[in-house]
């Protein structure tokens, strides 16, 4: 252990390991004294010599929320350590129905990146690894090698949504409207019905402005001859 006035034999020093996790430039010094085993001898004056320590900069770990297919990708990056430090970022793999709309690897933040699932059937994710940038001024001629952060971003599949073109007797005289139950339609609708990950919302119009509630209506909904309804 260095304390500043031990002396210790030139191999003491061999292979030193130095961490730094302060997030500034730190520096150790050696003071080197030559001895001469012949004379039993040690020179004077030691000679100093300062080594800068860059400091390591860590990645805060990664979540991100699974997304809907066409939602963009975000993803603001932290480090615990460094907090003037930049960001470089890599797709390392994705899946074979998973197509990218934007470039691979890049520099800072994520932003408003495109990430296609092409699969009706199928989740997809995309592997991300991710280390920290020291600034120009934390680091030498040649990059400092942080560790790396790695995550995954998981791609929903896009839900299937089938037409339905039904004919039913009146349930008034003389009338042309039939009380339809909506909610039992929706298997027919989309086979991700009753997943979890899929919701299935209805709606009175085309232009998807007037939603029916799923508050009991739907289960009792009144249908007009050749007035559709909508569903996504």
């Amino acid at each position: 252990a260095a304390d500043g006035t031990t002396l210790h034999l030139d191999d003491v020093i061999y292979d030193n390991i130095w961490e730094n996790a302060t997030g500034v430039n730190q520096v150790v010094r050696y003071e080197i004294l030559p001895y001469s085993t012949s004379l039993g001898c040690t020179g004077n004056p030691a000679t100093t010599v300062d080594v800068t320590i860059y400091p390591r900069t860590d990645v805060n770990p990664v979540v991100v929320p699974p997304l809907c297919n066409g939602d963009l990708l975000n993803v603001a990056f932290t480090s615990p350590n460094n907090p003037d430090a930049g960001f470089l970022w890599i797709v390392t793999s994705y899946d074979l129905h998973i197509t990218l709309g934007s470039p691979a690897a890049g520099s800072g933040n994520i932003t408003n990146m495109i990430l296609t699932n092409t699969s009706l059937t199928l989740d997809g994710t995309v592997t991300f690894e991710v280390r920290g940038k020291n600034p120009p001024g934390e680091e030498g001629i040649d990059e400092c090698l942080n560790p790396v952060q790695t995550f995954v971003v998981t791609v929903r599949k896009s839900p299937v949504a089938n037409a339905q073109v039904l004919s039913a007797c009146s349930d008034v005289a003389g009338g042309n409207t039939y009380t339809a139950d909506l909610k039992i339609l929706e298997s027919s609708i989309t086979p991700d019905a009753g997943d979890p990950n899929t919701s299935i919302t209805w709606y009175q119009d085309a232009a998807l402005t007037t939603q029916i509630p799923d508050d009991g209506t739907l289960a009792a909904y009144v249908m007009t001859d050749n007035v559709p309804v909508y569903v996504v």
